[in-house]
């Protein structure tokens, strides 16, 4: 849909060519196949931002990618194990991220029981985008996002932990995620690649982006493919991997790093060591159980989900699953960020003495949730026990 301000910001879920819909009941282009009893895991939700300028404006890649994705795959829908949901999200940029927010609050229940990773698909195709080594992926997602993109382009790179960008509306829920766009242009030591740098930890942004010089010509049908490649790849890896492909170490040990530098910076005032001995714990676990996990499918994929629920929101909210932040950087184990301060405070001061409160609050809530993650990691190991 078209970026306009004051408008709707239900997402536009219809299939491509249906006509518009005036009531509440939006739907989703839906290739779905056997999510039952017999193959438990939910299926597949990949989003488009679409076109986010002006109507005058020439449409851009985004649906592009999208289209052929949903032809090919739901062509075949019949040999999926897993069902897949498409959606143009209006809201993008004028939003932040106002169509897959009110997504994910209409749809919290079913999304939290049945959803598997969210695709985002943003401005595939630029011409000039040769870079695949640049891309995104919560940590769950991460050594699959790695996988695909290197079988496909021959480029290796590392998932990068997220920003609060790219319709990311689903980490309350704990939906893994992977990529925001795919193709980037390769490091620029320009003005403008030095300030996309700082502001996104990347360069490779075309200097036409969010420019009224960004039209059709700059779309090269050859990236565009590949780009497709990549997402139509991971997709139907995705839908028809009998042991869904999410690995939780790299969270467990996203935690750890994270918490041992604040128990640094909070010099003793509140103790956090609790919660680094538990995420270590926890990776060691689930790194002893990785093996043994792709040989067996009997009871471990909604365990595996149960995980993501559990520590997404650890690494990448502020803690209210229900609710939505705000379009900025959020830190992982963000609720514990403020220990940073601590140490400039006076101890014996209101200011110190509140801050201490709701940090071992919080401090309670990391290691409840690392506690249940343990839990169904041992659940993990008698699952594959039994099969």
């Amino acid at each position: 849909m078209d970026g306009a301000g004051g408008g709707d910001p239900r997402p536009d879920l219809r299939e491509p060519g249906s006509p518009p819909q005036h009531d509440r009941d939006h739907h989703l282009g839906h290739a779905h196949a056997g999510d039952g009893l017999a193959h438990p895991a939910p299926p597949l939700l990949l989003d488009s931002p679409g076109r986010r300028r002006a109507a005058a404006r020439a449409p851009g890649p985004r649906p592009a990618a999208r289209a052929p994705a949903h032809r090919l795959l739901g062509a075949r829908r019949s040999e999926l194990r897993r069902g897949m949901r498409f959606a143009f999200w209006s809201g993008h940029s004028h939003g932040r991220y106002a169509g897959s927010a009110w997504y994910a609050d209409h749809a919290w229940r079913d999304l939290e029981r049945r959803c598997v990773l969210h695709m985002n698909v943003d401005s595939t195709g630029a011409r000039g985008a040769t870079d695949y080594t640049v891309f995104h992926a919560t940590e769950d997602a991460a050594d699959f996002a790695e996988t695909v993109v290197a079988d496909v382009t021959g480029q290796r790179g590392r998932a990068r932990h997220f920003s609060r960008a790219g319709d990311q509306s689903f980490w309350g829920i704990g939906v893994p995620s992977a990529f925001m766009s795919m193709s980037q242009l390769p490091k620029q030591d320009t003005q403008f690649g030095r300030a996309t740098e700082r502001l996104f930890g990347t360069s490779g942004f075309p200097w036409w982006w969010h420019t009224r010089e960004d039209t059709i010509d700059k779309i090269d049908g050859a990236v565009l493919a590949l780009d497709t490649r990549v997402y139509v790849a991971a997709a139907l890896r995705l839908c028809n991997a009998p042991v869904l492909p999410l690995g939780h170490a790299r969270a467990a040990r996203a935690i750890a790093e994270t918490a041992a530098e604040l128990h640094a910076a909070a010099a003793g005032v509140v103790d956090l060591a609790p919660v680094v001995e538990s995420a270590r714990a926890l990776e060691e676990a689930l790194r002893a159980r990785e093996d043994s996990l792709a040989r067996s499918s009997a009871g471990v994929n909604r365990t595996l989900m149960r995980l993501s629920r559990a520590l997404i929101p650890l690494l990448y909210t502020t803690g209210d699953r229900f609710a939505h932040d705000l379009a900025v950087g959020i830190p992982p184990l963000a609720g514990l960020q403020p220990t940073r301060g601590l140490a400039a405070l006076d101890p014996a001061s209101d200011s110190s003495r509140f801050a201490v409160a709701a940090l071992v609050r919080e401090r309670n809530r990391v290691l409840h949730t690392l506690d249940e993650a343990a839990e169904l990691v041992r659940e993990l190991a008698r699952a594959g026990e039994r099969s």
